[in-house]
């Protein structure tokens, strides 16, 4: 079995602080939650529920998900989870699609959304 590179959520956070640009100084100088909102901004989960994740991708039993941490780097993870964060969900984009559509005047409502309704 590969080398692998388990993260406790403080470590997590660090490194997630570092990809950020936050420098040691700078959150050693913030209160712990505001470092953990940073982190959760942008990254999406806490940093306890993100090393959970990424010790699980190494330890699975299911061999094609493993990740082996040699190949596959911390940063990656990490921008991989804002990504995911960050990319528009279906019903994001079918309201965006109604919007645009319906301001152009030609009055199309994606299938299941109904724009009669109030959020």
């Amino acid at each position: 079995m590969p080398t692998m590179a388990i993260l406790t959520p403080q470590q997590m956070l660090e490194r997630g602080l570092q990809h950020l640009g936050v420098t040691p100084e700078e959150w050693g100088r913030r209160c712990q939650r505001t470092n953990e909102e940073d982190f959760s901004t942008h990254f999406g989960p806490t940093p306890l529920v993100v090393a959970n994740l990424w010790e699980r991708l190494q330890t699975t039993t299911i061999v094609d998900a493993r990740i082996d941490p040699q190949k596959h780097h911390v940063k990656d993870f990490l921008t991989a989870m804002h990504w995911l964060k960050i990319y528009p969900k279906e019903r994001e984009r079918k309201i965006r699609l109604a919007e645009i559509l319906g301001e152009n005047g030609h009055g199309f409502t994606p299938r299941g959304l109904d724009c009669s309704k109030t959020i």
